[in-house]
């Protein structure tokens, strides 16, 4: 605790972290390539038999110290599409599979790692009639177990001899040099599309459900000079996601579309030791983290669509927040009666709104299928951080209460291209660039030192290949 609140007085990673989210949580899992904003999610309808297969590349934003191409944070994914129409029921199978290289997070001056997650998910969509409606519904899972260890090469000090003695001191004893780890997660999802609608008017429902677990347990061993505290330690975070997607689509006539939509997303967490110390007698702090995060996003749109030219211009606004009560295990001992151990809470919200504008044509010259496309996104924030480190021995409490104004912009040109071998194959490259201007206006931010840290934005790239019969 005493390590953490002198770095959230810099503020600037927890509202980057923020905005990642506001800004990338997608919609729909499998929607995440080929572009940084589908903001809205996809009927998925089935209107031909294919195969389609395609291989992405996604960065998001960082900060790397590191300037290479290899150290950028990264999921890739590889995604596999079937459809197949019958004469009453059509269906499609899709399977993704995303490789998250996050290597350089962990790897710095005090940690490192070879995390590199592998989620893969199947989804599956059936599509018929009945009577004048169209009707889409479809079921998703997704599972991701990954294990590796997290080596500490070293601690961080502090300036004044209190923090060292009551806190920085004591973490090499209490977490050893290494910390084991497994991760299991799955998500389910179902979700349903219903249309109805002719050349002018018309209206669908797009409604979406998924369910979260990631357990995170990790395993290290106590070295400290405390016989009661020495032996196996393990503890477990567990995150529980609910997300809910709704979206109503108004044809107002035969080019025009207009879009309501609603997003909400709880996630409670808990972070508890399971095993402890050999000594039954010692006294420990079971319950290390607890706490939630709720989201509530609405969204207005237009949308105008014809042949070759698609426009649309959104509204969205909402609000993110969080809470969380954070202790330390058990430290070490004062006149060896007297344990160690500290503790805060921390709670984050943010209200946003954001403009939205997309723009795309398409050129069709014979074998090539060229569309450009541009968007942005523009976006007011305004955040209130209040953290308080109740601190014990003589070390001054750490109170923060502060509130913050941020405006962000992000634009992001791209072009999707399509080149034919034939009447049945054809060839895709997609590529996005994301150009990201973030300003903090409320309180004026502190200068940042020169330093050889690379900021960047972002870079997407989609290949792939597709087959229709």
């Amino acid at each position: 605790m005493v390590g953490l609140f002198p770095f959230m007085k810099q503020h600037k990673f927890l509202i980057a972290v923020l905005l990642l989210f506001s800004f990338f949580t997608p919609s729909h899992a499998g929607d995440i390539f080929n572009s940084f904003w589908q903001e809205y999610p996809r009927s998925g309808k089935i209107e031909s038999n294919g195969l389609n297969y395609s291989l992405d590349h996604l960065e998001l934003l960082r900060a790397s110290r590191n300037d290479t191409l290899l150290s950028r944070y990264t999921i890739r994914q590889q995604h596999i599409k079937c459809t197949q129409k019958l004469k009453d029921i059509n269906y499609r199978i899709d399977y993704h599979r995303n490789i998250l290289d996050i290597n350089d997070l962990f790897n710095n001056d005090y940690t490192r790692s070879t995390i590199k997650p592998d989620i893969q998910t199947i989804e599956g969509k059936i599509q018929f009639r009945m009577g004048h409606y169209l009707l889409i519904p479809g079921l998703g899972f997704s599972f991701s177990t990954f294990s590796d260890t997290l080596f500490i090469k070293k601690y961080p000090v502090s300036e004044e001899r209190i923090y060292n003695d009551y806190f920085f001191d004591l973490l090499p004893g209490t977490f050893g040099d290494s910390i084991l780890y497994n991760n299991t997660y799955n998500k389910f999802n179902s979700n349903l599309y219903i249309e109805r609608m002719n050349a002018t008017r018309g209206f669908s429902l797009y409604l979406d459900y998924s369910i979260t677990h990631n357990k995170l347990n990790e395993r290290h061993w106590n070295l400290g000079d405390v016989n009661q505290l020495q032996g196996p330690r393990e503890s477990l975070v567990h995150f529980k996601t609910i997300n809910f997607n709704s979206l109503v689509l108004l044809k107002v006539d035969t080019n025009a579309v207009l879009k309501l939509g609603m997003t909400f997303n709880h996630t409670p967490i808990d972070w508890s030791h399971t095993v402890f110390p050999n000594d039954p007698d010692t006294l420990e702090i079971i319950k290390l983290n607890s706490g939630k995060l709720n989201s509530f996003s609405g969204t207005f749109a237009y949308a105008h669509t014809n042949t070759k030219t698609n426009f649309d211009l959104s509204l969205r606004f909402g609000r993110t927040g969080g809470s969380s009560h954070l202790a330390t295990p058990v430290l070490g001992y004062v006149f060896s009666i007297l344990p160690i151990a500290h503790q805060g809470d921390i709670t984050l919200t943010t209200h946003y709104i954001q403009f939205r504008s997309h723009i795309d044509h398409s050129f069709n010259m014979g074998i090539f299928e060229l569309t450009p496309r541009f968007d942005i996104i523009s976006g007011y924030y305004f955040s209130h951080l209040n953290a308080l480190a109740l601190l014990q021995f003589g070390i001054e409490d750490i109170n923060i209460d502060k509130q913050y104004q941020h405006i962000a912009i992000f634009a992001s040109p791209g072009i999707n291209s399509k080149f034919f071998l034939n009447s049945d194959l054809h060839i895709n490259l997609n590529i996005s660039q994301l150009i990201p201007f973030i300003k903090q206006l409320k309180p004026e931010p502190i200068p940042v030192e020169p330093g050889n840290i690379k900021y960047y934005g972002g870079l997407s790239i989609s290949m792939g290949v597709g087959m229709t019969w």
